[in-house]
């Protein structure tokens, strides 16, 4: 390639690594019009990038997109800790079957960072609908990590993933030593209706953290039209704010026109943001049942 197209491409990178944002997209399609040399270049470039360099690089690298592909996958093993957690994050959303197993092989990476970028890739990729069980082995092991953001993340994914195993993973992670898990379990729950999410949900109101128990309400109240309003009025008088909130808020909806007898005893809580909500769901479900 000619000297001074080179140039032109260094230049290209250089504005995208210093975050010129008025320059940024003429840079990219710049670096879009050389082509593979200029993508050589660019994936060059982000083997010597530093943590913030990296990141608007990878910006470059979503806007190009697939044509990118090759080169940068061909470069990811040579990245390390911020760079790599930044790429990889970065193939979810170029969504193409080509990302699969360098998705899949990245969380053996010992980087925690690298793991949760594996599972944000995952993430995005499963929410088209096109890549089902490719990441199921990824799931399990991210569920057994042993890092705490790694769980969570794992667990928010599951929520969105249909099928009796995903609902069983997480029942299971509801047993978790670390209550953030056991609440973002506990949401997940809640988006898969029927009996056994709610006979799980149940066992969560008496955990020993207040915003576990305050998510299992919530996520009882998307368990279907058979939701045990019983059990989340219960927690009304819970000794915690939180979940008396949460409950309040589950029960507006739950949209039933007896809550509003259950809930009147609120507005003389103790506390006001509890006595304000209260009203403000009295008010929604007494106008919405035309009371």
């Amino acid at each position: 390639m000619d000297i001074d197209v080179e140039v032109i491409i260094e230049e290209c990178i250089e504005i995208i690594k210093a975050k010129e944002v008025d320059k940024f997209d003429s840079a990219v399609l710049k670096i879009k019009e050389y082509g593979p040399h200029a993508y050589e270049l660019l994936c060059l470039a982000l083997k010597r990038a530093d943590e913030f360099e990296s990141m608007y690089l990878t910006n470059a690298v979503i806007s190009i997109g697939a044509d990118i592909l090759p080169y940068l996958l061909k470069t990811l093993p040579a990245l390390g800790g911020v760079a790599k957690s930044y790429v990889v994050a970065a193939l979810g959303e170029i969504k193409s079957r080509a990302v699969i197993e360098a998705v899949v092989s990245s969380f053996d990476d010992p980087d925690s960072q690298v793991r949760q970028a594996v599972l944000q890739a995952v993430d995005k990729l499963n929410s088209t609908g096109d890549f089902e069980g490719e990441f199921d082995g990824v799931l399990y092991k991210a569920l057994n990590d042993g890092d705490i953001y790694v769980r969570s993340y794992a667990a928010g994914i599951l929520g969105g993933v249909k099928g009796e195993a995903a609902l069983d993973d997480l029942i299971t992670m509801l047993t978790d030593a670390e209550p953030a898990v056991r609440a973002v379990a506990a949401r997940g729950i809640g988006r898969h209706p029927g009996t056994k999410s709610r006979t799980a949900l149940l066992g969560m109101l008496g955990d020993p953290m207040a915003f576990v128990v305050s998510a299992a309400c919530l996520a009882l109240a998307e368990t279907g039209e058979d939701a045990p309003a019983a059990e989340i009025s219960a927690m009304l008088s819970h000794r915690s704010e939180l979940v008396r909130l949460s409950a309040i808020k589950a029960l507006g909806r739950m949209r039933q026109k007896q809550s509003i007898e259950v809930l009147k005893p609120c507005l003389k809580d103790e506390n006001e943001l509890v006595r304000t909500v209260a009203a403000q769901v009295i008010k929604f479900l007494t106008e919405r049942k035309g009371v």
